[in-house]
């Protein structure tokens, strides 16, 4: 068994609620979870199936079914033992691994998919994604070239605007420029620099915005500032930092 700091850090509800965002993938992310149970020593293969099989049987009793072999269908039977399968691959995933491995075995499906990053779809869900994720998947939409990236342009900017939200503002005025200014370079920037959880200070905010508008190409004969502006290197103290330190001087 894995130690109880790990287990505290993911649960079975935040993996049904995530793997809710990939209808097609999810059997295949629980299978690498499955994988993972197994050769961690955390159950063996045939007595987690004969788990699901003694929970599939007591399901229908539950649902009225008496008789478990002879009034329900074959293919309902397997149908309701699938979907047994999958919550209690939640369960011991959940409760014995930490939520990083889940991440990374969601990216690792999503590696796989040759057919999507063929045609750059979007496979999940940015508002649940993890960070590591948005940041991986918006630095691919941005290496594109011109043409491609334009198709889609309406993926990337979904990307930077729950980035935004989470780590800088959630005030529509400031993200509805702030996600035509920023890079996804440019809110990596920011995530690697924080000092902390939540959002960072509204000065910095402001400050970063204005700093990146004057980098930006000057329009209508105007004068290029960008290069007469520097700012130097600094991290970011967040929200819930404030009140811990408070006389220390952040962005």
């Amino acid at each position: 068994m894995e130690s109880q700091s790990l287990r505290s850090t993911t649960s079975t509800i935040d993996i049904y609620i995530k793997l809710a965002q990939y209808p097609i993938l999810a059997d295949a992310i629980r299978e690498r979870m499955r994988q993972e149970i197994f050769k961690r020593g955390i159950i063996d293969e045939a007595t987690f199936e004969s788990e699901v099989e003694q929970l599939a049987l007591e399901s229908q009793r539950r649902e009225g079914v008496h008789d478990p072999f002879g009034s329900e269908p074959p293919n309902i039977w397997h149908r309701r033992k699938a979907r047994i399968r999958a919550f209690h691959t939640d369960f011991y995933f959940g409760y014995n691994l930490p939520a990083e491995l889940f991440e990374n075995i969601i990216q690792e499906v999503l590696s796989q998919q040759p057919e999507r990053s063929k045609t750059h779809e979007l496979a999940f869900n940015p508002e649940v994604a993890p960070w590591s994720l948005l940041f991986k998947q918006g630095e691919i939409y941005e290496a594109l070239p011109e043409k491609e990236r334009e198709k889609v342009s309406h993926h990337l900017e979904e990307i930077k605007v729950v980035l935004i939200k989470s780590m800088i503002s959630d005030q529509l005025p400031y993200i509805g420029v702030a996600k035509k200014v920023f890079t996804v370079s440019d809110l990596r920037y920011v995530y690697e620099r924080r000092i902390g959880e939540g959002k960072i200070g509204g000065k910095a905010a402001g400050m970063l915005l204005a700093w990146k508008i004057l980098e930006r190409c000057p329009v209508d004969g105007a004068p290029d500032r960008g290069q007469q502006v520097s700012i130097p290197q600094y991290n970011f103290l967040c929200t819930d930092m404030r009140h811990t330190i408070p006389r220390l001087h952040y962005l």
